[in-house]
């Protein structure tokens, strides 16, 4: 069983209760966090990586679980963005996303 955490005043109910059902949930969240990494990798990971630390994931299981989450979801990724490119229907998305991105992209050449 993960060590609990004492409740201070700074600390909401709201950790208790997850802390507390978090053991019920764990057959269940592998394949949630497979699909989360293929979404969202990055964040995942580390809230992940300190969970297990605490002993609520396997970590042979869950190291093999992120990995194929993450390798499915670049794949993923990269399959719809050369399916847009692809076809003419979708070059307004792709105007759009490039007038997003090219603040950013000034903004990192500036930097470098």
């Amino acid at each position: 069983m993960p060590p609990s955490f004492p409740m201070g005043h700074g600390f909401p109910k709201i950790q208790s209760l997850i802390f507390q059902y978090l053991p019920l949930a764990t057959p269940w969240m592998y394949p949630l966090l497979f699909c989360g990494m293929i979404v969202e990798g990055d964040i995942l990971l580390f809230v992940v990586g300190f969970l297990t630390s605490l002993g609520y994931f396997d970590l042979p299981l869950i190291a093999v679980t992120l990995w194929a989450g993450n390798v499915c979801g670049d794949a993923l990724w990269y399959a719809l963005g050369v399916h847009v490119a692809r076809h003419h229907q979708h070059r307004r998305i792709v105007g759009w996303i490039h007038r997003i991105a090219e603040p950013f992209d000034h903004h990192l050449h500036d930097q470098w």
